[in-house]
């Protein structure tokens, strides 16, 4: 059980169903995915709390490792904001509210802009695309994909798509071995990535509605991603991961996985944020989102 504010408690397994008590209200915004906070709570740090009925959250940045508040809910908006905000700034708190969902403040914006500084934040905007457009890959917009992942089908022999049981222990050392060969072709260790990934390949029996495609040159996994189908609208897009010496892999495995979550009747897919990260950025813009799911930062005037 979630305990009232100001009490907080740290985030378990067991969690998930009350946390999605509270998303399913929600489009699928990802940092509150229980699987999202679950994997990249790699310090085990983050902590929950009920405000109001609102899903109070203590988040370590992503990046750099500091703390804030951020909430996730509709009832007394002014107040939560008024009490967290009074709560932040101490015990290694940041002082300013962070990811906080469009839709949690957007009826009272303006009343919110009169009392607080209430900005955007782009590099924390989740992009949602079309499964139909991604897995056909037609027209213009899509002509550079089109070519790159013609390309893989054109000069890689003998591969094969397939589902990848990240909960069989062999395909999940594959999964990890994959991750390496990725980090390498970057020149760059990702620890927090890396732990994330493993948490989700111990944890993977926890989680209903993955959908976990790969992508086989004699047997060896070349490319994989995994998502979660979260309603039949929309699935988020978790990881995905493969080797760059084999051009038009990306490419081509987003179509893959697009084809798959379609048979399904997923129609879109929630690829996350950028992070302010100049390639990341370029990669999902080039992915065409039709939309996005906005998020803001909120401190005191």
């Amino acid at each position: 059980m979630i305990p009232n504010f100001p009490t907080f408690k740290k985030l378990e397994l067991s969690d998930k169903a009350d946390i999605q008590a509270f998303t399913f209200k929600f489009p699928s915004y990802s940092d509150f995915n229980f699987l999202s906070m679950w994997t990249y709570n790699v310090s085990n740090m983050i902590e929950i709390s009920n405000l109001f009925g609102n899903l109070v959250v203590k988040f370590q940045d992503y990046q750099s490792d500091n703390f804030f508040y951020s909430f996730l809910g509709f009832c007394n908006i002014v107040e939560t904001i008024d009490i967290l905000l009074d709560k932040s700034g101490s015990n290694g708190i940041e002082n300013y509210l962070s990811l906080i969902p469009e839709d949690c403040v957007n009826k009272q914006l303006s009343e919110l802009t009169q009392q607080f500084n209430v900005c955007e934040n782009r590099d924390d905007f989740d992009y949602i695309c079309s499964l139909s457009e991604l897995s056909r890959l037609d027209g213009s917009k899509y002509h550079n994909w089109r070519n790159l992942a013609n390309r893989f089908t054109r000069d890689t022999k003998n591969y094969q798509v397939d589902v990848v049981d990240i909960t069989n222990s062999k395909a999940a050392i594959r999964v990890e071995s994959l991750f390496e060969i990725w980090e390498e072709s970057r020149h760059k260790k990702l620890l927090h990535e890396s732990i994330a990934i493993k948490r989700l390949l111990q944890d993977a029996k926890s989680f209903n509605n993955l959908v976990s495609t790969g992508i086989y040159v004699e047997s060896e996994l070349i490319a994989w991603g995994v998502c979660e189908i979260i309603n039949k609208e929309c699935a988020i897009g978790h990881y995905r991961k493969a080797d760059a010496k084999y051009p038009g892999i990306f490419q081509f495995l987003e179509q893959q996985i697009a084809l798959n979550l379609i048979n399904y009747g997923v129609e879109y897919l929630n690829f996350e944020q950028d992070f302010g990260i100049p390639g990341l950025r370029h990669y999902k813009e080039s992915l065409r989102p039709v939309s996005f799911l906005k998020k803001y930062t909120i401190s005191k005037k």
